[in-house]
Protein backbone atom coordinates (compact mmCIF):
# COMPACT_ATOMS: atom_id res chain seq x y z
CA UNK A 1 0.00 0.00 0.00
CA UNK A 2 1.48 3.37 -1.02
CA UNK A 3 1.86 6.26 1.39
CA UNK A 4 -1.17 8.19 0.09
CA UNK A 5 -3.54 5.24 0.43
CA UNK A 6 -2.15 4.41 3.87
CA UNK A 7 -2.67 8.01 4.99
CA UNK A 8 -6.29 7.95 3.79
CA UNK A 9 -6.88 4.67 5.60
CA UNK A 10 -5.52 6.14 8.84
CA UNK A 11 -7.68 9.25 8.41
CA UNK A 12 -10.71 7.02 8.04
CA UNK A 13 -9.82 5.21 11.25
CA UNK A 14 -9.73 8.53 13.16
CA UNK A 15 -13.09 9.82 11.96
CA UNK A 16 -15.76 9.74 14.66
CA UNK A 17 -19.18 9.72 12.96
CA UNK A 18 -21.53 9.26 15.87
CA UNK A 19 -20.84 9.40 19.60
CA UNK A 20 -23.13 9.58 22.62
CA UNK A 21 -20.55 8.91 25.34
CA UNK A 22 -21.26 12.18 27.16
CA UNK A 23 -23.93 14.86 27.41
CA UNK A 24 -22.25 17.11 24.81
CA UNK A 25 -23.88 15.13 22.00
CA UNK A 26 -27.24 16.66 22.98
CA UNK A 27 -26.17 20.25 22.22
CA UNK A 28 -23.68 19.86 19.37
CA UNK A 29 -24.34 20.57 15.70
CA UNK A 30 -21.45 18.50 14.39
CA UNK A 31 -18.67 16.28 15.64
CA UNK A 32 -15.37 18.03 14.96
CA UNK A 33 -12.70 15.57 13.82
CA UNK A 34 -9.01 16.32 13.49
CA UNK A 35 -7.50 17.44 10.19
CA UNK A 36 -4.02 17.19 8.72
CA UNK A 37 -1.52 14.75 7.24
CA UNK A 38 -1.06 11.30 8.81
CA UNK A 39 1.47 10.51 10.08
CA UNK A 40 2.55 14.01 11.11
CA UNK A 41 5.49 15.28 13.10
CA UNK A 42 3.52 17.93 15.00
CA UNK A 43 0.05 17.78 16.58
CA UNK A 44 -1.78 20.92 17.72
CA UNK A 45 -4.33 20.09 20.39
CA UNK A 46 -6.99 22.60 21.43
CA UNK A 47 -9.43 22.15 24.29
CA UNK A 48 -12.75 21.96 22.41
CA UNK A 49 -14.60 23.28 19.35
CA UNK A 50 -16.00 26.80 19.31
CA UNK A 51 -19.12 27.97 17.53
CA UNK A 52 -17.44 28.17 14.10
CA UNK A 53 -16.01 24.66 14.44
CA UNK A 54 -19.37 23.34 15.67
CA UNK A 55 -21.02 24.59 12.48
CA UNK A 56 -18.24 23.70 10.03
CA UNK A 57 -16.85 20.50 11.55
CA UNK A 58 -13.31 21.89 11.11
CA UNK A 59 -11.01 22.48 14.12
CA UNK A 60 -9.83 26.10 14.43
CA UNK A 61 -12.14 27.05 11.57
CA UNK A 62 -11.65 30.54 10.21
CA UNK A 63 -13.18 33.02 7.82
CA UNK A 64 -10.77 35.34 6.12
CA UNK A 65 -12.89 38.45 6.55
CA UNK A 66 -13.26 38.45 10.32
CA UNK A 67 -11.08 37.92 13.37
CA UNK A 68 -11.05 34.44 14.88
CA UNK A 69 -8.80 32.04 16.75
CA UNK A 70 -8.47 29.98 13.56
CA UNK A 71 -7.32 32.97 11.55
CA UNK A 72 -4.90 33.95 14.30
CA UNK A 73 -3.51 30.39 14.38
CA UNK A 74 -2.91 30.51 10.62
CA UNK A 75 -1.02 33.81 10.92
CA UNK A 76 1.10 32.56 13.81
CA UNK A 77 2.03 29.45 11.83
CA UNK A 78 2.94 31.50 8.76
CA UNK A 79 5.04 33.91 10.83
CA UNK A 80 7.12 30.93 11.93
CA UNK A 81 7.56 29.33 8.51
CA UNK A 82 4.77 26.77 8.94
CA UNK A 83 1.23 26.28 7.62
CA UNK A 84 -1.82 24.09 8.21
CA UNK A 85 -0.74 21.55 5.58
CA UNK A 86 2.32 20.74 7.72
CA UNK A 87 0.49 20.06 10.99
CA UNK A 88 -2.34 17.95 12.39
CA UNK A 89 -4.99 19.88 14.36
CA UNK A 90 -7.45 18.37 16.83
CA UNK A 91 -9.17 19.02 20.18
CA UNK A 92 -9.35 17.28 23.54
CA UNK A 93 -13.13 16.87 23.06
CA UNK A 94 -14.90 16.40 19.74
CA UNK A 95 -18.08 18.36 20.56
CA UNK A 96 -18.58 21.97 21.52
CA UNK A 97 -19.18 22.62 25.25
CA UNK A 98 -22.18 24.99 25.61
CA UNK A 99 -21.25 28.65 25.81
CA UNK A 100 -17.58 27.85 25.01
CA UNK A 101 -17.02 26.77 28.62
CA UNK A 102 -14.10 24.47 29.48
CA UNK A 103 -14.78 20.76 28.96
CA UNK A 104 -15.77 18.93 32.15
CA UNK A 105 -13.56 16.08 33.44
CA UNK A 106 -16.17 13.47 32.51
CA UNK A 107 -16.38 14.89 28.97
CA UNK A 108 -12.61 14.72 28.62
CA UNK A 109 -12.59 11.14 29.89
CA UNK A 110 -15.27 10.19 27.38
CA UNK A 111 -13.09 11.51 24.52
CA UNK A 112 -9.77 10.23 25.83
CA UNK A 113 -9.92 7.04 23.77
CA UNK A 114 -10.20 9.15 20.61
CA UNK A 115 -7.20 11.25 21.69
CA UNK A 116 -5.16 8.15 22.42
CA UNK A 117 -5.97 6.77 18.95
CA UNK A 118 -5.04 10.12 17.41
CA UNK A 119 -1.62 10.17 19.05
CA UNK A 120 -1.00 6.53 18.12
CA UNK A 121 -1.90 6.94 14.43
CA UNK A 122 -0.68 10.50 13.81
CA UNK A 123 2.45 9.59 15.81
CA UNK A 124 3.69 13.16 16.45
CA UNK A 125 7.10 13.82 17.99
CA UNK A 126 5.81 17.23 19.13
CA UNK A 127 2.41 17.86 20.76
CA UNK A 128 1.52 21.54 21.06
CA UNK A 129 -1.10 21.85 23.79
CA UNK A 130 -3.18 24.99 23.28
CA UNK A 131 -4.40 26.39 26.59
CA UNK A 132 -4.60 25.10 30.16
CA UNK A 133 -7.20 22.37 29.57
CA UNK A 134 -5.24 20.70 26.78
CA UNK A 135 -1.98 21.07 28.72
CA UNK A 136 -3.50 19.41 31.80
CA UNK A 137 -3.99 16.17 29.85
CA UNK A 138 -0.23 15.74 29.61
CA UNK A 139 1.29 17.79 32.45
CA UNK A 140 -1.47 17.76 35.07
CA UNK A 141 -2.69 20.81 36.98
CA UNK A 142 -0.08 23.40 36.07
CA UNK A 143 0.25 27.17 36.07
CA UNK A 144 0.22 28.28 32.42
CA UNK A 145 2.08 31.47 33.32
CA UNK A 146 5.01 29.24 34.27
CA UNK A 147 4.92 26.40 31.71
CA UNK A 148 3.84 28.21 28.54
CA UNK A 149 6.45 28.19 25.80
CA UNK A 150 8.57 25.58 27.63
CA UNK A 151 9.09 22.27 25.78
CA UNK A 152 8.69 19.23 28.08
CA UNK A 153 9.78 15.67 27.34
CA UNK A 154 7.26 12.98 28.30
CA UNK A 155 6.20 9.41 27.61
CA UNK A 156 2.82 9.03 25.88
CA UNK A 157 1.52 6.05 23.95
CA UNK A 158 4.80 4.21 24.49
CA UNK A 159 7.05 6.89 22.99
CA UNK A 160 8.93 9.92 24.28
CA UNK A 161 7.38 13.03 22.80
CA UNK A 162 7.87 16.76 23.29
CA UNK A 163 4.86 18.47 24.88
CA UNK A 164 4.87 22.23 24.32
CA UNK A 165 2.18 24.26 26.13
CA UNK A 166 1.18 27.53 24.46
CA UNK A 167 -1.37 30.20 25.19
CA UNK A 168 -4.52 30.01 23.08
CA UNK A 169 -4.34 32.27 19.99
CA UNK A 170 -7.65 33.83 21.04
CA UNK A 171 -6.02 34.97 24.29
CA UNK A 172 -4.09 37.61 22.39
CA UNK A 173 -7.26 38.74 20.61
CA UNK A 174 -9.11 39.24 23.90
CA UNK A 175 -6.22 40.66 25.91
CA UNK A 176 -3.77 42.95 24.16
CA UNK A 177 -1.20 42.57 26.95
CA UNK A 178 -0.92 38.84 26.08
CA UNK A 179 -0.04 39.30 22.40
CA UNK A 180 3.72 39.21 23.07
CA UNK A 181 3.43 36.01 25.10
CA UNK A 182 1.32 34.27 22.45
CA UNK A 183 3.76 35.33 19.70
CA UNK A 184 6.73 34.20 21.78
CA UNK A 185 5.12 30.80 22.37
CA UNK A 186 4.68 30.22 18.64
CA UNK A 187 8.25 31.31 17.92
CA UNK A 188 9.23 28.49 20.26
CA UNK A 189 6.93 26.14 18.32
CA UNK A 190 8.82 27.07 15.15
CA UNK A 191 12.20 26.50 16.79
CA UNK A 192 11.12 23.12 18.17
CA UNK A 193 9.71 22.16 14.77
CA UNK A 194 13.08 22.98 13.16
CA UNK A 195 14.99 21.13 15.92
CA UNK A 196 16.56 24.38 17.16
CA UNK A 197 15.23 24.05 20.72
CA UNK A 198 15.29 20.99 22.97
CA UNK A 199 12.95 20.10 25.86
CA UNK A 200 13.74 21.66 29.22
CA UNK A 201 16.33 19.73 31.21
CA UNK A 202 15.38 19.73 34.88
CA UNK A 203 18.19 20.79 37.13
CA UNK A 204 20.18 17.95 38.68
CA UNK A 205 23.33 19.84 39.71
CA UNK A 206 24.83 19.14 43.09
CA UNK A 207 24.11 22.22 45.18
CA UNK A 208 26.47 23.82 47.68
CA UNK A 209 24.29 25.57 50.25
CA UNK A 210 26.02 26.50 53.53
CA UNK A 211 25.74 28.88 56.46
CA UNK A 212 28.45 31.51 56.91
CA UNK A 213 29.34 32.00 60.58
CA UNK A 214 32.98 33.14 60.56
CA UNK A 215 35.27 35.33 58.45
CA UNK A 216 36.97 32.18 57.24
CA UNK A 217 33.62 30.81 56.03
CA UNK A 218 33.00 34.04 54.12
CA UNK A 219 36.40 34.07 52.46
CA UNK A 220 35.91 30.44 51.42
CA UNK A 221 32.44 31.08 49.96
CA UNK A 222 32.76 30.38 46.25
CA UNK A 223 33.21 33.59 44.26
CA UNK A 224 32.71 36.02 47.15
CA UNK A 225 36.18 37.55 47.06
CA UNK A 226 36.80 37.69 43.30
CA UNK A 227 33.36 38.00 41.70
CA UNK A 228 32.01 41.40 40.64
CA UNK A 229 28.48 39.94 40.66
CA UNK A 230 26.64 39.00 43.86
CA UNK A 231 23.00 37.93 44.06
CA UNK A 232 21.32 38.64 47.40
CA UNK A 233 17.97 37.57 48.82
CA UNK A 234 16.48 38.15 52.27
CA UNK A 235 14.10 36.29 54.57
CA UNK A 236 12.02 37.97 57.24
CA UNK A 237 10.11 36.87 60.33
CA UNK A 238 6.87 38.20 61.75
CA UNK A 239 4.84 40.79 59.86
CA UNK A 240 6.40 41.17 56.39
CA UNK A 241 5.44 44.85 56.31
CA UNK A 242 7.82 45.45 59.22
CA UNK A 243 10.76 43.98 57.24
CA UNK A 244 12.22 42.32 60.33
CA UNK A 245 15.22 40.37 58.97
CA UNK A 246 16.01 36.76 59.81
CA UNK A 247 18.83 36.21 57.34
CA UNK A 248 20.29 37.12 53.99
CA UNK A 249 21.53 34.64 51.41
CA UNK A 250 23.99 35.33 48.62
CA UNK A 251 25.39 33.59 45.57
CA UNK A 252 28.42 34.46 43.46
CA UNK A 253 28.58 31.23 41.41
CA UNK A 254 26.18 28.72 39.83
CA UNK A 255 24.64 26.12 42.15
CA UNK A 256 25.89 27.85 45.30
CA UNK A 257 24.17 29.71 48.11
CA UNK A 258 25.33 30.99 51.47
CA UNK A 259 23.26 32.11 54.47
CA UNK A 260 24.18 34.85 56.92
CA UNK A 261 21.98 35.24 59.99
CA UNK A 262 20.76 38.76 60.69
CA UNK A 263 22.44 38.87 64.11
CA UNK A 264 25.90 37.98 62.75
CA UNK A 265 26.97 41.62 62.70
CA UNK A 266 30.63 41.06 61.81
CA UNK A 267 29.79 39.14 58.62
CA UNK A 268 26.97 41.56 57.81
CA UNK A 269 29.49 44.41 57.91
CA UNK A 270 31.83 42.60 55.51
CA UNK A 271 28.97 41.91 53.07
CA UNK A 272 28.06 45.60 53.25
CA UNK A 273 31.64 46.58 52.43
CA UNK A 274 31.49 44.46 49.27
CA UNK A 275 28.15 45.76 47.96
CA UNK A 276 29.08 49.39 48.63
CA UNK A 277 31.85 49.10 46.04
CA UNK A 278 30.37 50.71 42.88
CA UNK A 279 32.19 48.12 40.76
CA UNK A 280 30.18 45.34 42.41
CA UNK A 281 26.76 44.65 40.89
CA UNK A 282 24.17 43.44 43.42
CA UNK A 283 21.44 41.31 41.83
CA UNK A 284 18.05 41.01 43.52
CA UNK A 285 14.60 39.78 42.64
CA UNK A 286 12.08 42.38 43.81
CA UNK A 287 14.66 44.84 45.10
CA UNK A 288 12.01 47.15 46.55
CA UNK A 289 11.32 44.56 49.24
CA UNK A 290 14.87 43.33 49.79
CA UNK A 291 16.42 46.79 49.98
CA UNK A 292 14.16 47.68 52.92
CA UNK A 293 15.18 44.49 54.74
CA UNK A 294 18.87 45.05 53.98
CA UNK A 295 18.62 48.60 55.30
CA UNK A 296 17.37 47.18 58.58
CA UNK A 297 20.47 44.97 58.62
CA UNK A 298 22.83 47.87 57.90
CA UNK A 299 23.53 46.91 54.27
CA UNK A 300 23.33 49.54 51.52
CA UNK A 301 24.11 48.31 47.96
CA UNK A 302 24.99 51.07 45.50
CA UNK A 303 24.77 49.22 42.17
CA UNK A 304 21.54 47.21 41.97
CA UNK A 305 20.10 45.12 39.12
CA UNK A 306 16.58 43.63 39.53
CA UNK A 307 15.61 40.38 37.75
CA UNK A 308 11.91 41.07 38.39
CA UNK A 309 12.13 44.37 36.49
CA UNK A 310 14.04 42.60 33.71
CA UNK A 311 11.26 40.02 33.39
CA UNK A 312 8.68 42.80 33.26
CA UNK A 313 10.57 44.64 30.50
CA UNK A 314 10.71 41.49 28.36
CA UNK A 315 6.88 41.29 28.44
CA UNK A 316 6.94 37.53 27.80
CA UNK A 317 7.95 36.19 31.19
CA UNK A 318 6.35 35.57 34.58
CA UNK A 319 7.65 38.04 37.14
CA UNK A 320 7.80 35.51 39.97
CA UNK A 321 11.22 34.04 40.74
CA UNK A 322 9.96 30.46 40.91
CA UNK A 323 8.28 30.70 37.52
CA UNK A 324 11.42 32.15 35.93
CA UNK A 325 13.62 29.49 37.54
CA UNK A 326 11.38 26.71 36.22
CA UNK A 327 11.31 28.11 32.68
CA UNK A 328 15.00 28.96 32.29
CA UNK A 329 16.88 26.81 34.79
CA UNK A 330 14.70 23.71 35.10
CA UNK A 331 14.48 24.39 38.82
CA UNK A 332 11.38 23.21 40.66
CA UNK A 333 11.44 25.47 43.71
CA UNK A 334 9.27 25.04 46.78
CA UNK A 335 6.71 27.68 47.66
CA UNK A 336 7.14 29.39 51.04
CA UNK A 337 3.82 27.95 52.20
CA UNK A 338 4.96 24.41 51.36
CA UNK A 339 7.94 24.80 53.68
CA UNK A 340 6.23 26.63 56.54
CA UNK A 341 2.63 25.33 56.59
CA UNK A 342 3.38 21.93 58.22
CA UNK A 343 4.90 23.81 61.17
CA UNK A 344 1.89 26.15 61.37
CA UNK A 345 -0.42 23.13 61.41
CA UNK A 346 1.45 21.48 64.28
CA UNK A 347 1.75 24.74 66.24
CA UNK A 348 -1.96 25.52 65.84
CA UNK A 349 -3.04 22.06 66.97
CA UNK A 350 -0.81 22.24 70.07
CA UNK A 351 -2.08 25.75 70.85
CA UNK A 352 -5.73 24.70 70.70
CA UNK A 353 -5.11 21.50 72.67
CA UNK A 354 -3.37 23.53 75.37
CA UNK A 355 -6.43 25.76 75.50
CA UNK A 356 -8.86 22.84 75.69
CA UNK A 357 -6.86 21.08 78.41
CA UNK A 358 -6.17 24.15 80.52
CA UNK A 359 -8.05 24.13 83.81
CA UNK A 360 -9.51 27.62 83.84
CA UNK A 361 -12.99 29.06 84.40
CA UNK A 362 -13.45 30.29 80.83
CA UNK A 363 -16.38 32.66 80.48
CA UNK A 364 -19.46 31.49 78.60
CA UNK A 365 -21.53 33.53 76.16
CA UNK A 366 -24.75 34.99 77.49
CA UNK A 367 -28.09 33.61 76.27
CA UNK A 368 -30.04 35.86 73.93
CA UNK A 369 -33.63 36.17 72.92
CA UNK A 370 -34.97 34.86 69.60
CA UNK A 371 -38.46 34.67 68.14
CA UNK A 372 -39.54 31.24 66.86
CA UNK A 373 -42.98 30.99 65.24
CA UNK A 374 -44.10 34.12 67.01
CA UNK A 375 -42.88 32.99 70.42
CA UNK A 376 -40.00 34.49 72.35
CA UNK A 377 -37.37 32.01 73.42
CA UNK A 378 -33.93 32.19 75.00
CA UNK A 379 -31.15 30.73 72.89
CA UNK A 380 -27.94 29.52 74.50
CA UNK A 381 -25.02 30.03 72.07
CA UNK A 382 -22.21 27.50 71.86
CA UNK A 383 -19.10 28.33 73.78
CA UNK A 384 -15.73 28.82 72.11
CA UNK A 385 -14.53 25.77 74.03
CA UNK A 386 -17.23 23.63 72.41
CA UNK A 387 -16.59 25.01 68.91
CA UNK A 388 -12.86 24.46 69.32
CA UNK A 389 -13.40 20.84 70.34
CA UNK A 390 -15.46 20.30 67.19
CA UNK A 391 -12.83 21.96 64.95
CA UNK A 392 -9.98 19.90 66.46
CA UNK A 393 -12.03 16.72 66.05
CA UNK A 394 -12.72 17.56 62.41
CA UNK A 395 -9.01 18.18 61.78
CA UNK A 396 -8.06 14.95 63.55
CA UNK A 397 -10.56 12.95 61.49
CA UNK A 398 -9.71 14.22 58.00
CA UNK A 399 -6.16 15.58 58.48
CA UNK A 400 -6.74 18.48 56.06
CA UNK A 401 -9.14 20.80 57.89
CA UNK A 402 -7.31 24.13 58.26
CA UNK A 403 -7.34 24.90 61.98
CA UNK A 404 -5.27 28.07 61.64
CA UNK A 405 -7.64 29.51 59.05
CA UNK A 406 -10.62 28.58 61.22
CA UNK A 407 -9.10 30.26 64.30
CA UNK A 408 -7.89 33.40 62.50
CA UNK A 409 -10.84 33.96 60.18
CA UNK A 410 -13.92 32.36 61.76
CA UNK A 411 -13.41 33.15 65.44
CA UNK A 412 -14.02 36.81 66.25
CA UNK A 413 -11.61 38.89 68.33
CA UNK A 414 -13.90 39.14 71.35
CA UNK A 415 -14.14 35.36 71.63
CA UNK A 416 -10.36 34.95 71.29
CA UNK A 417 -9.46 37.77 73.68
CA UNK A 418 -9.59 35.66 76.85
CA UNK A 419 -7.59 32.79 75.30
CA UNK A 420 -4.93 35.13 73.89
CA UNK A 421 -4.61 36.84 77.27
CA UNK A 422 -3.48 33.48 78.67
CA UNK A 423 -1.59 31.89 75.75
CA UNK A 424 -0.66 34.86 73.58
CA UNK A 425 -1.67 35.49 69.98
CA UNK A 426 -1.50 32.54 67.57
CA UNK A 427 0.54 33.53 64.50
CA UNK A 428 1.70 31.58 61.49
CA UNK A 429 5.09 29.89 61.62
CA UNK A 430 8.05 31.36 59.74
CA UNK A 431 11.43 30.06 58.61
CA UNK A 432 12.93 30.51 62.08
CA UNK A 433 10.69 27.67 63.27
CA UNK A 434 11.46 25.33 60.36
CA UNK A 435 14.05 22.52 60.63
CA UNK A 436 17.30 24.32 59.82
CA UNK A 437 18.37 22.17 56.87
CA UNK A 438 15.04 22.76 55.13
CA UNK A 439 15.17 26.51 55.87
CA UNK A 440 18.76 26.75 54.60
CA UNK A 441 17.88 24.96 51.35
CA UNK A 442 14.79 27.09 50.75
CA UNK A 443 16.51 30.41 51.44
CA UNK A 444 19.74 29.68 49.53
CA UNK A 445 17.92 28.47 46.44
CA UNK A 446 16.44 31.94 45.90
CA UNK A 447 19.87 33.59 45.77
CA UNK A 448 21.23 30.79 43.58
CA UNK A 449 18.37 31.11 41.08
CA UNK A 450 18.62 34.92 41.03
CA UNK A 451 22.35 34.74 40.25
CA UNK A 452 21.83 32.35 37.32
CA UNK A 453 18.82 34.20 35.94
CA UNK A 454 20.74 37.48 35.83
CA UNK A 455 22.92 36.28 32.94
CA UNK A 456 19.98 34.84 31.00
CA UNK A 457 17.71 37.86 31.35
CA UNK A 458 20.53 40.34 30.75
CA UNK A 459 21.39 38.63 27.46
CA UNK A 460 17.76 38.63 26.34
CA UNK A 461 17.37 42.32 27.15
CA UNK A 462 20.52 43.14 25.18
CA UNK A 463 19.21 41.18 22.20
Amino acid sequence: MNGSKRSKQLMTELIVENCTKCALHRTRNRIVNGVGPIPCRILFLGEGPGSGEDKSGIPFYYKQWHSSAGKELNQLLQQNRMNRDMVYIDNVVKCRPPGNRDPLPEEMRACFEYLRNTVELVDPTVIVTIGKVSTSVFLGDVNMDIVHGVPHAGLFQGKFRTVLPVYHPAYGLKNASMINKVSSDFRTVGRVFRNQTKPVSFDSKQKKYEIVETCSDLLNAEGFVESSIIAIDTETVGDKDLHKPWCLTFSCADATGYMVKADNYKIIELVNMKVQDPNIKTIMHNALFDLAVLENMGIFPVNVWDTMIAAYLLQTEPQGLKGLAYRHLGLKMSEYSEVVTPYTVEKTLNYLLDYLNFDYPWSKPDPYEVIVKGERKMKKPRSLHSKTMQAVKKHTNDGVYDLFKWWSKNVDKEEKFEVEAVFGELVESDLSEVEFGAALNYACQDADATYQLYYILKERLEQ
